[in-house]
């Protein structure tokens, strides 16, 4: 029986839920958690989002499967853009990354480093990906041809879709932390472009159960 137990209990602990923010997979999502909450002695990760655009699209798809008439508009930055990298190869043919509202597609960025301001913690740049999200995506048959004409248009396509920088970064708070609030300052640069942005992250380092 104490074997049996013991089994459940294990398997109940594998069941319990990660704390957000220890791994690279559940981090801390900086636009709306303001302050940090973690306990000392281990590593933690951090997402923020930066230069988000906002796009609509519209294209005419012929029998052949061919795409005419392709439009793409911007519809703006949601906040004020900061690095403005070049998203070309995500913009390539959006069509074909906006079929369903929720699709997204992640490419990884080269040349961002993070440079951590005077401090006892360290911290680094785990990952950084351009990523485009559909938001919306509608298709309307047109009328059926009554020839089987690869050049007849067959459907009308509209999308909406954003693309934008995602970072992850991580920073370990020592074993030996005492329980408080702290600043932890980080600088993120883009080394292609020499643009760069100061990333305050405020932690508070609750005491060790």
């Amino acid at each position: 029986m104490a074997r049996y137990l013991s089994l459940l209990i294990l398997a109940l602990a594998g069941c319990a839920p990660v704390p957000l923010g220890s791994v690279s997979t559940r981090p801390f999502d900086l636009t709306s958690s303001r302050l940090l909450t973690v306990t000392a002695g281990q590593r933690w990760y951090v997402a923020a989002d930066y230069d988000q655009q906002r796009w609509r699209g519209r294209a005419t798809r012929l029998v052949g499967g061919q795409l005419t008439n392709v439009s793409i508009e911007s519809l703006g930055y949601t906040s004020i853009p900061i690095f403005e990298r070049s998203l070309r190869e995500l913009l390539f043919n959006p069509f074909a990354r906006c079929t369903y509202p929720g699709l997204t597609t992640r490419r990884s960025m080269e040349g961002f480093v993070l440079r951590q301001l005077p401090g006892n913690w360290s911290a680094g740049l785990i990952s950084a990906e351009g990523v485009l999200e559909c938001l919306q995506a509608e298709h309307r048959d047109l009328a059926p041809p009554t020839q089987m004409d690869p050049t007849l248009p067959e459907s009308i396509l509209n999308i909406e879709f954003t693309t934008g920088l995602h970072m992850v970064l991580a920073f370990d708070v020592p074993a030996n932390t005492p329980p408080g609030q702290y600043t932890l300052r980080t600088e993120i640069e883009d080394v292609l472009s020499g643009k760069r942005t100061q990333q305050d992250l405020q932690v508070l380092v609750e005491p060790t159960k």
